[in-house]
């Protein structure tokens, strides 16, 4: 698999990336299509790109469903090729916008946030997963919104930067919140 090479990924988009290459094998493809990282990355538990298209209002199980239904049209391969996994052309570019986007993002690393704006690139709207994406109402200033929303002002300046996105909410208890909602124990001295 050619990655494009400038900025080196994530941990974990080098995770969905290798996820994909497995999704290829499984379903006996060849190329490694921008449809396979799409499907990996919402597949990816805690993932950043799941989290950003939920905020941007795109129902992850249409999107899911759509998805497999595109893989499952793609050609199979059986016989000695099985196994050998070529990126496609659309992933290549996707990759090249991908660097782009993190380029002017102001980012250091690779993350797959990168991979789903490249995908919006008017350059890729004849790629299967960048269709699916636009029936399902996606658009790129929702991305951009939803992607400040979770991370803020921060950049990414290491291999592992989703583990700070929204720290306080992953790892504390917001009480006020919860005794609005009238989830905490009536206890006197609190």
């Amino acid at each position: 698999m050619s990655k494009a090479g400038k900025i080196a990924p994530t941990r974990s988009f080098q995770e969905s990336l290798l996820e994909a290459q497995n999704l290829v094998i499984r379903r006996e493809h060849q190329e490694l299509l921008p449809d396979h990282v799409l499907m990996a990355l919402i597949s990816q538990e805690n993932g950043i790109v799941g989290n950003i298209l939920d905020v941007s209002g795109v129902n992850l199980q249409a999107l899911r469903a759509a998805l497999d239904s595109s893989l499952a049209r793609h050609p199979r391969v059986s016989g000695s090729s099985t196994g050998q996994v070529f990126a496609s052309g659309p992933f290549n570019r996707a990759m090249v916008f991908a660097e782009d986007e993190a380029a002017k993002l102001g980012d250091e690393y690779l993350s797959g946030e990168h991979f789903l704006l490249a995908l919006m690139n008017p350059a890729l709207k004849d790629t299967s997963a960048a269709k699916v994406l636009a029936e399902l109402g996606l658009k790129k200033d929702s991305v951009l919104k939803a992607l400040k929303n979770l991370r803020g002002s921060s950049k990414i300046q290491d291999e592992d930067p989703e583990s700070k996105y929204r720290a306080l909410e992953k790892y504390c208890r917001d009480l006020t919140a919860l005794a609005r909602q009238q989830k905490l124990d009536p206890v006197i001295g609190r």
